[in-house]
């Protein structure tokens, strides 16, 4: 089955949830998750860039940025932030991903 055929158009914009936890037997909202999906053009492609940030006091702030060809969908990297730290950044090339993982180096196939 081809991929193309169960696609459907583009439609940027930010979704925003609440987040939850179980805290003796409580449900309660430790923060906020919010996501962006837009489509970035350079002269020689097109590109999706998918966001999300976690805001909370309780566990604390995470930001993750996936950017991935429009057309194949394949990924180019991935980014990880927590407390404005960045934590994983992954390179993702023909053959290979490389990962950086606070300070160690990942080679993988």
């Amino acid at each position: 089955m081809n991929l193309k055929e169960l696609t459907y158009p583009l439609i940027e914009g930010q979704d925003e949830k609440q987040v939850y936890w179980i805290e003796q037997g409580e449900s309660v909202q430790i923060g906020k998750t919010y996501e962006t999906i837009r489509l970035e053009k350079t002269a020689h492609q097109s590109i999706l860039v998918r966001e999300q940030e976690l805001v909370s006091e309780k566990i604390g702030n995470r930001t993750i940025r996936l950017t991935m060809d429009a057309e194949s969908y394949a990924p180019f990297e991935f980014v990880e932030y927590q407390d404005s730290v960045q934590t994983v950044h992954a390179l993702y090339r023909a053959d290979e991903v490389i990962i950086t993982d606070c300070g160690w180096t990942f080679f993988g196939i």
